[in-house]
C-alpha cells in the first residue's frame, strides 16, 4: 500500500508546495492520502473546497483521510464548519 501525507501548508498561502504535491500525487498514484492538519489557511471552507477539487481531479479514486488542524479552531470558520464530506468520508 502506498500512502502519501501532507500537512501544514496553509493553502493558498503556500500554493507552490501544494502544486508540487499534486505532481507527486499524480506520479505516485497512492492508495491513500493523509491530510495532516493546517492544510488550508485559517480553516477557510472556500479554500478547502478548491483544494479538494484540485486533488480529486488528479486522483479520483484515492482514499483521502485527514483532520483540519489547530488553525481551524482559532478562526471564525470553526463556527461554520464541522467537517467536509468526501463522498461518504469526512474530514473533521
Amino acid at each position: 500500500m502506498k500512502i502519501l501525507a501532507l500537512g501544514d501548508i496553509h493553502y493558498p498561502r503556500e500554493a507552490t508546495i501544494f502544486f508540487n504535491f499534486l505532481n507527486i500525487v499524480e506520479k505516485e498514484n497512492p492508495n491513500m492520502i493523509l491530510l495532516c492538519g493546517d492544510i488550508i489557511n485559517y480553516g477557510n471552507p472556500f479554500y478547502l473546497e478548491k483544494f479538494l477539487l484540485k486533488l480529486r481531479k488528479r486522483v479520483p479514486k484515492t482514499e483521502i483521510v485527514g483532520v483540519m488542524g489547530c488553525l481551524l479552531y482559532t478562526s471564525d470558520a470553526a463556527d461554520e464548519l464541522d467537517g467536509v464530506d468526501l463522498g461518504g468520508r469526512r474530514i473533521i
